[in-house]
């Protein structure tokens, strides 16, 4: 807890007590995903159930196409962060996509 300590006319007055709360971050990883060519394929970073996912990304790696980068925005899972690739089947190797999600929530301040 912060204390804010005031001097008012020569003695000292306690200001109002600070925020009982502070926001944690963090960030965690999906498990990267081969997408053979033809194929479709997503990667999943799961927050803890007392967070929620604030956003995220995907590293990728690959000749197809990322077909969405999302937070997922059901009532079963707000707070995961998907990332789906589409490898064409012209494509002769294939791509590799790992999602990636900020989570964050409050915690009581020491």
């Amino acid at each position: 807890m912060i204390l804010a300590i005031l001097v008012h006319r020569g003695r000292q007055v306690q200001g109002p007590p600070g925020p009982d709360k502070e926001l944690q971050v963090r960030t965690v990883s999906g498990d990267a995903r081969v997408v053979s060519p033809g194929g479709t394929g997503s990667s999943t970073a799961s927050c803890e159930p007392d967070e929620v996912a604030t956003g995220g990304g995907f590293l990728w790696d690959g000749l197809g196409n990322i077909e969405n980068s999302k937070i997922q925005d059901t009532l079963a899972a707000p707070n995961e962060w998907v990332a789906t690739d589409d490898n064409p089947a012209s494509n002769t190797a294939a791509d590799v996509i790992e999602a990636h999600a900020v989570c964050a929530k409050l915690v009581d301040v020491p």
